[in-house]
């Protein structure tokens, strides 16, 4: 994938990359709103364009043209950025360039505020859980259809370098929207230099959100087998992962994260650092039944105590093909719920 190495290219040896600041959802957040703000001052017909491409909002959008006066704000209210019409707020956006969604966020800005248009702004779309609210990738968007003004001589310093900071902004997501384009062409199959891909994502500390992507379509293909039990997406120190749990005494099941498939059994009772033997028998007897059932050769070597302790019992990269993966963790899921 020739693009997709070049555009890599692009992102490690960008400016934002090298001081730190590509990887913060703030700093887009404000560049966002920083966009929005000069596209509203300068061409009230481009930004709505902006605006309605960013929150899939045609009609009401209309009300921006009439509006007397468009305020653009962040960090307000627990939302992170947001658009006021003639002092109503009239729009929101919740940014989740790395992070996940979690839903008290979307409930509690929807209930302050029901006639707002609401978006999640991400690098790929998921699901949000309200069916008014809309997930957008917002780097596409931003690349493609925010219009740079020209540099000249005529405006001031500080206007000038402010338009430089937006030109590189939107150089920056183009690059990043073509990575993800790529991504999300490969699917659940396989991708060209999986593993040099994956070590480039961690440099660019992105590598969560790429693997949060494959995780989800993992997911929504075992949700379509009715499996037993309950899963979800989860994220740790930057490592994203799949947790497929059986609500039992002791709650069990399986956890695909970071190279590694592992069964666990958590402890409610967990404290102070002391493990449960009963707990810990209980995850060696699943663990070898597993472990003879599917015809793994495995070592039976419990994890560090906690109140998840887990056993390894299989290495799979999520950049590696899934499909046969997919196979594999709903048989084990059939067999897990039927103990």
């Amino acid at each position: 994938m020739p693009e997709l190495k070049t555009a890599i290219s692009r992102l490690k040896e960008h400016p934002f990359t090298l001081i730190g600041l590509a990887d913060r959802e703030k700093f887009h957040t404000g560049l966002l709103a920083h966009a929005l703000r000069c596209s509203i001052d300068r061409d009230r017909g481009s930004a709505i364009d902006i605006v309605s491409e960013l929150w899939g909002d045609h009609i009401a959008a209309s009300q921006l043209q009439r509006a007397q006066k468009i305020e653009v704000f962040v960090e307000e209210g627990s939302v992170d950025l947001g658009i006021r019409v003639d002092g109503d707020v009239a729009y929101f956006a919740e940014m989740k360039l790395k992070t996940g969604l979690a839903d008290h966020q979307l409930k509690k800005y929807k209930h302050k505020h029901p006639d707002a248009c609401g978006v999640v702004l991400g690098l790929f779309s998921e699901e949000t859980g309200h069916e008014d609210i809309a997930s957008r990738k917002f780097p596409d968007i931003i690349s493609s259809s925010f219009k740079m003004p020209p540099i000249s001589d005529e405006l001031d310093e500080a206007k000038q370098d402010s338009l430089i900071l937006l030109r590189m902004w939107k150089d920056y997501l183009s690059a990043l929207a073509n990575v993800s384009g790529q991504f999300e062409k490969a699917g659940l199959g396989p991708i060209e230099g999986a593993e040099r891909l994956k070590e480039d994502l961690r440099t660019l500390k992105l590598k969560g959100v790429f693997e949060a992507f494959r995780y989800r379509l993992i997911l929504a293909e075992v949700q379509k087998r009715n499996c037993p039990g309950s899963a979800e997406i989860f994220n740790t120190h930057g490592n994203a992962g799949i947790h497929f749990k059986f609500d039992r005494d002791m709650p069990f099941g399986l956890q695909w994260q970071a190279g590694a498939l592992k069964l666990f059994v958590e402890d409610p009772r967990f404290k102070n650092g002391v493990s449960s033997d009963l707990r810990d028998a209980r995850l060696e007897q699943l663990a070898e039944k597993y472990v003879s059932h599917f015809g793994l050769a495995k070592r039976i070597l419990l994890g560090r105590p906690g109140k998840f302790r887990s056993v390894t019992v299989d290495r799979w990269s999520i950049f590696e093909p899934c499909k046969e993966r997919i196979e594999k963790i709903v048989d084990g899921l059939v067999y897990l719920g039927a103990l």
